[in-house]
């Protein structure tokens, strides 16, 4: 999908960011887009982030928590993609 997405984009350097969260099934969703010019790409990279993990949430008093987290995404003209982490 994101490859599709990206082959009938204008390539440039672009970057997305948005927000998500991860829950305590270790799955990733409630996506929120901060930043993104594209929402073709965006809906893409979201497709395939949701079929991705697991992802780690967060632990309080033992018990697995929802946490948060920032997705810093950049599309590079060439068609690479580098994806960033940050827990919040």
């Amino acid at each position: 999908l994101v490859q599709e997405a990206l082959r009938n984009a204008v390539f440039h350097d672009s970057i997305y960011l948005l927000r998500a969260i991860v829950s305590p099934d270790k799955t990733i969703n409630h996506f929120e887009v901060l930043e993104g010019s594209d929402k073709m790409v965006t809906d893409s990279i979201i497709a395939v982030l949701e079929k991705t993990g697991p992802w780690h949430p967060a632990m309080q008093g033992g018990r697995l928590v929802k946490s948060y987290l920032k997705l810093f995404i950049r599309v590079l003209p060439d068609q690479r993609i580098r994806l960033y982490v940050q827990y919040l």
